[in-house]
């Protein structure tokens, strides 16, 4: 079954992402979810989520933001910072103003 994106939070993805023994989580806008740094898994769509919009990226990156990092990332149009999973992992978070939009990468830098 396909989920869709446009209420899930990042924070769920990226439990579901440790879940599956992977470190990191890319977004892209029309893209399948893509997890890598899976042992014993091949790289690829983990994730059974519908298709991001940029609009689905945005929201949910900054979501997890402060009004300070937003207002950085919009004059600049890249950003990269960390956020903390709930005790069980600290991400590094570098996101980037794409052609299609809000593009982002977490990587699990500890669990």
């Amino acid at each position: 079954m396909i989920t869709p994106l446009d209420n899930v939070p990042v924070d769920e993805l990226l439990d579901k992402t440790l879940q599956a023994g992977c470190r990191d989580l890319r977004l892209r806008a029309g893209q399948p979810l893509l997890t890598r740094s899976c042992p014993g898994k091949t790289e690829g769509d983990l994730l059974p989520y519908d298709l991001p919009s940029p609009l689905d990226i945005q929201q949910m990156v900054y979501a997890v933001m402060t009004d300070e990092q937003i207002r950085q990332f919009e004059r600049e149009g890249d950003l990269s910072f960390s956020h903390p999973l709930a005790r069980r992992a600290l991400f590094a978070v570098h996101i980037v103003r794409g052609k299609a939009g809000v593009e982002a990468d977490f990587l699990a830098a500890s669990s």
